[in-house]
């Protein structure tokens, strides 16, 4: 009889059924999300906040059953997610403010009143086991599968798309795009460094002639390579070799827009690739029912770190490589992220000068 007599503001019921529907969405997101994570911290990071999806569920329960259990529920969960978002998520801490702050907001809602009265004075203190038993049995339940699903994503193999991209080397196709040094004789290098007073040249694909072309076996003439003088001047003068490094560059980025697309397996197809200004963009389409546009958003810092430690990597030599082209011929390299559905663009990019300093 006396819970029957309790009343609470119309406000706060309305915002306790937005927070359950809200949380209920958040846990569903966060449970799908960690199996797509490029990362184990990722992966962890979306797992837990599944886990605290459930409890701000039950918090809310909680406060509608007039139990102040509930706020401090969500007074742990956003304690948890604000540690969370900093420490695993790599997320900015004005974003984790957000969490703390929400706590306010609770405490502030509670204090409508009605008739005079809050509702935060209307509440009860204890867990209430004899009538809110079966609620704890059921959310205990779904927080361990969620738990258990935590920690099978967590020990999953995790792909991280920003690999698959700087790791493509179809623009040094070795058969389509060779660099020789002129002296006295020709000969052939396997890298892009060029000796002063040297002519460079850039060999095209040697196609197989037709049959009625292919020279006899009693004459075998070898049939002459066809070669694009790039520049005749001396390599000491800045102009030819700027002119040498960007026409190199633009052959490799043609070979490797013949190879795209190309799936990353994780919700990002690289559509292209492109030159803008002083930079080599890449640009890659997201799936947003499996990428978060808003989360990308968030964590640019943290892709940006991984973009270097991938640049500066010389254990792979074609990536090393095409490093060096770009840096040679005065271009830094970025990315863009474009959403699907919603159409919005996240750009990471490494200046030129950044690039000749990792390298």
């Amino acid at each position: 009889m006396e819970t029957n007599l309790k009343q609470r503001n119309g406000c706060i019921t309305a915002w306790l059924w937005v927070a359950i529907i809200a949380n209920i969405g958040m846990a569903i997101f966060y449970a799908v999300s960690m199996f797509s994570a490029y990362s184990t911290e990722m992966a962890l990071g979306f797992g837990i906040c599944s886990i605290l999806g459930v409890v701000n569920i039950l918090g809310a329960i909680l406060l509608m059953r007039w139990n102040k259990t509930g706020f401090y529920l969500f007074l742990i969960s956003s304690l948890i997610t604000a540690i969370v978002s900093i420490f695993v998520l790599k997320m900015e801490a004005a974003t984790a403010i957000g969490s703390l702050f929400a706590i306010i907001i609770w405490w502030a809602i509670l204090q409508a009143k009605k008739n005079g009265v809050s509702a935060w004075s209307q509440l009860e203190t204890g867990w209430d086991y004899k009538h809110t038993r079966h609620l704890y049995q059921v959310f205990s339940i779904i927080g361990i599968a969620l738990f258990v699903l935590t920690l099978i994503a967590v020990g999953m193999e995790h792909k991280n798309p920003y690999a698959d991209i700087l790791s493509d080397d179809s623009y040094l196709d070795e058969d389509s795009i060779a660099v020789e040094v002129v002296e006295e004789e020709v000969a052939v290098v396997d890298s892009v460094a060029v000796a002063e007073e040297d002519v460079i040249v850039v060999e095209e694909p040697v196609r197989p002639l037709p049959a009625d072309e292919m020279p006899r076996k009693e004459n075998p003439t070898p049939a002459p390579s066809k070669k694009r003088v790039v520049s005749e001047e001396h390599v000491d003068d800045s102009a030819s070799r700027q002119q040498a490094a960007d026409q190199l560059l633009k052959i490799a980025i043609e070979q490797a827009n013949n190879e795209f697309p190309q799936d990353t397996g994780v919700g990002m197809v690289v559509t292209r690739m492109y030159l803008s200004g002083n930079y080599v963009m890449y640009v890659a389409e997201c799936d947003e029912d499996l990428i978060s546009m808003d989360l990308l958003e968030q964590n640019k810092s943290s892709m940006l770190t991984e973009l270097r430690k991938m640049v500066s990597d010389k254990s792979n030599a074609e990536i090393h490589q095409f490093v060096k082209i770009c840096a040679n011929a005065g271009k830094g390299i970025g990315y863009t992220y474009v959403g699907d559905t919603s159409g919005t663009k996240i750009t990471v990019r490494i200046t030129n000068d950044e690039l000749k300093r990792l390298l």
